[in-house]
């Protein structure tokens, strides 16, 4: 009976915890989102087309998909940032651990140390695995749910690292700090890729609307020069695969370069 108890404390539905891999906008952001969408969009097919029914139907598309985008966004922009403030809190954790404290000595030590404004994202879940701890869930159990809510890999090695030394008996300080030092260098090494993929990133955002960018400028300084790319059936088909075309390199891209999602 004891046992099903705690399993409940436990429970992070229980309690209507944050779940980190799926974020939800704001009615603003919603509004901001859809309405730079249909720009996009209105824009999009202004350039490639100037047909009002074109323009309407890239509007609409937008403001429907520009939503679903922003959502990503957030999440991936959430999750980034949980896995910053995770590592931060490992150096605590390490710190306690080598002053000879227990494990779960070591989280609510490293709680103290802690703050809302430097951890606003983890502060209150390292609060509430102290909390858990104190009524006798285990460390691990408490680790691992964060883990599943939030998605990230570091904070389930380090929950499956806490289960393994506790099974195993051994120095579980050591096997620990050994085990932070080397999550440490992972998430250090992920955000200097993620560094060098957002570089690339904007070249290729360059180069994609490099494109646009020059029948814009054609449009407004040599209109007549365009007439044919809009006025006739061959002109227009050109049109329709230099979008289909752009909207493939801009897919194919985003595939090469994704990381961590």
């Amino acid at each position: 009976m004891a046992a099903g108890i705690v399993k409940r404390i436990g429970s992070p539905q229980s309690q209507g915890q944050k779940d980190y891999r799926h974020a939800v906008l704001s009615s603003a952001e919603k509004v901001r989102f859809a309405a730079l969408g249909a720009g996009a969009g209105v824009l999009v097919m202004t350039l490639f087309f100037k047909n009002p029914i074109m323009m309407l139907i890239g509007g609409c598309t937008g403001a429907l998909l520009m939503p679903i985008f922003g959502t990503k966004q957030k999440e991936k922009k959430v999750r980034k940032e949980l896995s910053l403030e995770f590592r931060d809190a490992l150096y605590g954790l390490v710190v306690s651990l080598r002053a000879g404290r227990s494990l779960e000595g070591a989280f609510e030590a490293s709680l103290e140390d802690m703050s809302p404004a430097s951890l606003p994202l983890l502060y209150e879940e390292w609060k509430t695995i102290c909390g858990r701890i104190r009524i006798g869930v285990p460390a691990e159990t408490a680790l691992t749910d964060l883990a599943r809510r939030s998605g990230i890999e570091e904070i389930r090695s380090f929950a499956r690292s806490v289960e393994i030394s506790k099974k195993a008996e051994g120095n579980i300080t050591r096997i620990l700090t050994n085990t932070i030092q080397i999550l440490n260098d992972r998430i250090e090494t992920r955000n200097q890729i993620r560094l060098m993929l957002s570089k690339k990133r904007m070249e290729q955002r360059i180069m994609t609307l490099a494109p646009a960018g020059i029948i814009g400028m054609l449009t407004v300084t040599a209109p007549d020069y365009l007439k044919p790319l809009y006025q006739t059936a061959r002109g227009r088909l050109v049109m329709v695969i230099c979008l289909l075309l752009t909207f493939f390199s801009i897919f194919l891209t985003g595939r090469l370069m994704r990381f961590d999602e």
